[in-house]
């Protein structure tokens, strides 16, 4: 049974909005809200950063892993013909079971979850099968790039597909970063998983030949081919500017993605998510009335770190500046 009034609503059970979910008080009245249901595929490497794992200090549990359970990060750069590997290794997850093992934690007595729920707008709140208004305190958008929630008080972010392919073949033990102009002004990778690889790349909305471009060297040139066990795509965001990052108004605050909170360079965002997401319950803790101002000051170095990452987009979605950097 729902509450008429809540302390805090998240739109969003993502890495996020669990996240947020599992720190905030047992005081507290919680609605978690997800349009999908759970346990849910969601498009993804699922590669987690150092900084994931520096975050969850607790660990990951084994079953989530997948094989190999952790990777080497090669850099290849196909417009200047230089390969160089990177020093943090990336660690190989299952998204569908990282974000099942969030929810659970999630899943305290204080905190209500409603799958397969849209959030139709700040004034309307409407579940999916029906209209219904829920009133809370305090609105978190943890809803992804495209949210409901920041349409409310932000502009949208720059809008790109990614699109990838699970190729049943052998032969590749490492993760590939690949740097091609004729491809993407972005990025495509290789992630190897359970005998499997994921073949895929990020493109400006309308602008896709360049997957089978991709498809065509990689099996020319390097071999890779086999068996397509699935394909999907699914819609990502790139900052144009550090002014994409808005952390809320008001009593509307923003974690995650829907904040802005993404790699402009990678497309890693689970590590912002998880980091926001505690930045936001530790605002709310501290300033319930009025938690905005605290939670710009406790993402400060989160918003530093985006636009590094913004600056280093800049850098490898160029050619010329591209060579410098990786023949270093």
């Amino acid at each position: 049974m729902m509450k008429k009034v809540y302390d805090v609503a998240i739109a969003g059970a993502g890495p996020a909005g669990c996240e947020l979910a599992a720190l905030l008080p047992d005081d507290l009245d919680v609605l978690l809200l997800d349009k999908g249901t759970f346990p849910r595929e969601k498009p993804c490497g699922a590669l987690l950063v150092p900084e994931t794992l520096d975050y969850l200090q607790e660990g990951v549990p084994e079953e989530v892993y997948e094989s190999p359970d952790t990777l080497k990060l090669e850099y290849v750069d196909w417009d200047n013909g230089v390969r160089t590997f990177a020093e943090e290794e990336l660690h190989n997850v299952s998204r569908k079971r990282f974000d099942e093992w969030l929810l659970k934690k999630a899943m305290k007595d204080n905190v209500d979850f409603l799958p397969a729920t849209s959030l139709r707008g700040l004034h309307n709140p409407g579940l999916a099968n029906g209209e219904k208004t829920i009133k809370a305190k305090i609105l978190v958008g943890a809803d992804g790039p495209f949210s409901v929630v920041r349409e409310q008080v932000a502009k949208p972010l720059r809008r790109y597909v990614a699109i990838q392919e699970f190729v049943e073949t052998n032969g590749l033990g490492h993760t590939q970063f690949i740097y091609c102009e004729e491809v993407t002004d972005y990025y495509s990778w290789l992630i190897p998983k359970n005998g499997a690889v994921v073949v895929g790349s990020a493109f400006p909305v309308g602008e896709y030949r360049g997957f089978s471009v991709l498809k065509k060297k990689l099996e020319e040139e390097h071999g890779v081919k086999g068996r397509l066990i699935r394909k999907e795509g699914h819609m990502i965001s790139r900052h144009a500017t550090i002014d994409d990052v808005v952390l809320g108004k008001e009593n509307v605050l923003l974690i995650g993605e829907a904040a802005g909170f993404i790699s402009a360079s990678s497309g890693e965002g689970i590590s912002y998510a998880l980091r926001s997401a505690k930045a936001c319950a530790d605002a709310i803790n501290q300033e319930f009335d009025e938690p905005l101002p605290k939670y710009e000051e406790l993402s400060k170095h989160l918003v530093l770190d985006v636009e590094k990452k913004i600056e280093k987009a800049e850098v490898l979605s160029s050619k010329d500046k591209r060579g410098g950097i990786f023949s270093k």
